[in-house]
């Protein structure tokens, strides 16, 4: 004797349609532009960033006015040495929301890498306009006032960046750095032995606040300024040893 298979028939009731409209809602959330920019934002936090441009491009795609995701392609192209695709992300990002800092910050770098100072100027002003507040803005226009040649500017820029923070070791070598091109011997020695109290194993610190002390005829300070740069790895140490501190040893 078969005995035949019971076919059951579930009734489908509507909290079960709500269940199934439920799934489709986060299936559809799980595709959409937030989701891949936070998935390219992942791995560019990993250093993937030409596995980071699929989904940034996805997230481009489905939302074509995702200032933010434009922003983010932008990076990943910088990283990639895309200079002229970062530009034309961070442009767009710019049309979209003029207000956004980021951009204008990022547009400034891709300007700076391929050497056009006076438009990574211009869009650092208008990203320290948009956020005052923001300590490495004004590092990263100093150091393009000091690429240029413009020490007075990049030094008012540095005293900015110290003021909004300071307890960062490269705020204070970069202004030192300036003070030795203005001649200001002793204020660079200040600032080097500040960036090497603040970090104790700042190498090019002390190489810096070594070669500033032997310029200034502090030779047994500037040799053990520089025994401790070699100490920390710092690879013209043992040159400037050999050359200054022969005497010393």
């Amino acid at each position: 004797m078969h005995m035949r298979a019971i076919k059951t028939v579930i009734p489908f009731s509507s909290s079960g349609y709500k269940y199934l409209l439920l799934v489709c809602l986060l299936a559809a959330c799980s595709q959409s532009s937030e989701a891949f920019l936070e998935r390219g934002r992942h791995l560019m936090r990993e250093g993937k960033f030409s596995e980071a441009l699929e989904f940034l491009d996805k997230a481009v795609e489905k939302d074509a006015a995702n200032a933010e995701a434009l922003n983010a392609r932008g990076v990943a192209h910088f990283e990639l040495k895309q200079y002229k695709d970062a530009q034309l992300d961070y442009n767009r990002a710019i049309e979209l929301r003029p207000d956004f800092y980021k951009p204008y910050y990022n547009r400034a770098r891709a300007r700076t890498a391929q050497r056009d100072l006076p438009g990574a100027v211009k869009d650092y002003t208008e990203a320290i306009r948009l956020q005052p507040d923001s300590a490495d803005l004004y590092f990263d226009r100093g150091y393009v006032h000091f690429e240029s040649n413009q020490f007075r500017e990049a030094l008012q820029d540095f005293d900015k960046a110290i003021l909004l923070n300071p307890r960062n070791p490269d705020y204070y070598y970069n202004r030192g750095t300036v003070k030795v091109r203005l001649t200001d011997f002793a204020g660079a020695i200040a600032d080097f032995r500040q960036s090497v109290q603040i970090n104790g194993r700042y190498a090019k610190g002390f190489y810096s606040l070594g070669m500033a002390q032997i310029v200034t005829k502090e030779l047994q300070q500037g040799c053990a300024s520089l025994q401790q740069a070699d100490r920390f790895g710092y690879p013209e140490a043992k040159d400037a040893i050999r050359t200054y501190c022969q005497e010393q040893n």
